[in-house]
């Protein structure tokens, strides 16, 4: 049986939109970054900042925001609220106590969706006298985020199928002709 023209050019485009809809969705894929934060990473600080502030590379949704301060003795130390404004996340820091190291830990949804997360570190050298935070047990942890991989293999999947689905109809429509 032979394909007629029309067929082949119809998923002949098809798969042409289908493959420039991906390309298109590239800049998707290039996710927020952490660009600055303040303390610098790896500073050394000889007194409490009041806040902590994180810049990044793109505009960040104000879809709760996690931002966390934690201690040598893996105690958290940062306030609330978080703020967000445009690409630049905040959280108010109450006075450290030990000296030591520190790890600020951000989970934050770019402008694209897609959560980012990471951690910086900065070291006090003169211990403070402030009183962490409360422990809490109840506290709420960010779940794992859907990887980039299931999102473009779902894309493709679709891709095809409206291909294969285009091919059929457009056969069947020649079969009914034919007859």
């Amino acid at each position: 049986m032979r394909v007629p023209r029309r067929s082949t050019r119809a998923a002949l485009v098809a798969l042409v939109v289908g493959a420039l809809a991906l390309v298109g969705a590239g800049p998707a894929w290039a996710h927020n970054a952490l660009t600055a934060s303040d303390p610098a990473d790896a500073a050394t600080l000889d007194s409490s900042p009041a806040t902590v502030t994180l810049t990044f590379n793109d505009v960040v949704q104000n879809l709760q925001p996690v931002v966390t301060v934690v201690g040598p003795a893996g105690d958290r130390w940062e306030g609330s609220p978080v703020t967000v404004l445009n690409n630049t996340v905040s959280v108010p820091v109450n006075t450290l106590g030990p000296a030591g190291d520190y790890t600020i830990a951000y989970r934050v949804v770019s402008a694209d969706g897609h959560p980012v997360e990471g951690t910086t570190t900065f070291t006090l050298t003169t211990a403070g006298g402030g009183t962490a935070n409360p422990a809490d047990a109840g506290a709420a942890t960010p779940s794992d985020s859907i990887p980039a991989w299931v999102w473009v293999l779902g894309a493709a999947v679709v891709v095809v199928l409206v291909v294969v689905i285009g091919v059929v109809s457009t056969r069947r429509r020649t079969a009914d002709q034919a007859d």
